[in-house]
């Protein structure tokens, strides 16, 4: 059973499961790849903090909470991103939005 927080039309909002690592496996992918096809970064990923999902009417919108660790120049710096990832019920997968929260020297 699935806890989760209606919200009128339709959303509902339900915790990530971070153990699922078929589904955490397949987001990261489709983030790492977002990162090296359309912001032209060299990133790999380190590590989940928190993830929620968003069902909607037209399909779930996955939020993370990701560590990646991201090459700037000869540098690696960490930096923690909240990345919004939307999967239509039907049609193609799509990061919606990609922002970066805090960084972390090493």
């Amino acid at each position: 059973m699935t806890l989760g927080i209606g919200i009128g039309g339709g959303l509902q909002i339900v915790p990530l499961d971070l153990s699922d690592n078929t589904l955490c496996d397949l987001l990261v992918q489709h983030v790492i790849k977002h990162c090296q096809s359309v912001l032209q970064i060299d990133a790999t990923f380190e590590g989940f903090i928190d993830g929620s999902i968003e069902i909607g009417l037209n399909g779930k919108t996955y939020i993370l909470k990701l560590k990646l660790k991201v090459r700037i120049g000869d540098a690696y710096v960490v930096k923690i991103v909240l990345v919004k990832l939307f999967f239509p019920f039907v049609g193609f997968p799509s990061v919606v939005s990609f922002e970066y929260l805090e960084e972390i020297s090493i």
